[in-house]
């Protein structure tokens, strides 16, 4: 298999052209973060926009994207008072962005096998190879580890490329403890 990777961070000037860089692929792989936790940024939803009319030209039909825990804060699904507050001042601005990628995704991408991965916290190191828990259409996973490898993502994308099951699905993902 063949994969683009994209993975940028800040929003200094979009790539106007990864068609070329697409052409032959099998999958995208988009990992894109805003430097600022507390500024506005449209880094996702227009970097979105340009991948998604890249791989359409370069008819790749497969990416997967890094996306958050709690972007939405839904009452049926209560992640607690300190993440709601969290979500609600500190992060708000970012995360609104991150809510316009995904309904892009879900409004104009039912041409696209897409899969929106929402991991807890980053941190950096290896994978220890523990089992990753899935949970389909809600905002975050039930466990007591809130924070994730990078490694950890990387190895839950990759296993995932051909996985039917998550196609056009929003999927939280953790660490079981």
């Amino acid at each position: 298999m063949k994969f683009a990777i994209v993975g940028a961070t800040g929003n200094s000037g979009l790539c106007t052209s990864l068609q070329p860089h697409f052409e032959g692929c099998d999958a995208v792989f988009s990992c894109l973060g805003s430097p600022s936790l507390i500024k506005s940024t449209t880094i996702y939803s227009a970097s979105m926009r340009a991948i998604i009319t890249a791989m359409r030209g370069a008819k790749v039909k497969r990416i997967l994207m890094m996306s958050s825990w709690y972007i939405k804060v839904d009452p049926d699904d209560d992640p607690g008072y300190m993440a709601r507050w969290v979500v609600r001042s500190v992060l708000s601005k970012p995360l609104a962005d991150l809510t316009v990628m995904e309904q892009f995704l879900e409004d104009e991408g039912q041409d696209i096998d897409y899969t929106t991965v929402k991991p807890p916290m980053l941190i950096d190191g290896p994978s220890k190879g523990q089992e990753i828990i899935v949970e389909i259409g809600r905002e975050f996973c039930d466990t007591k580890n809130k924070k994730m490898s990078r490694a950890d993502v990387a190895r839950f994308m990759l296993a995932n490329v051909k996985t039917e099951e998550h196609f056009k699905k929003s999927v939280s993902i953790g660490i079981k403890k």
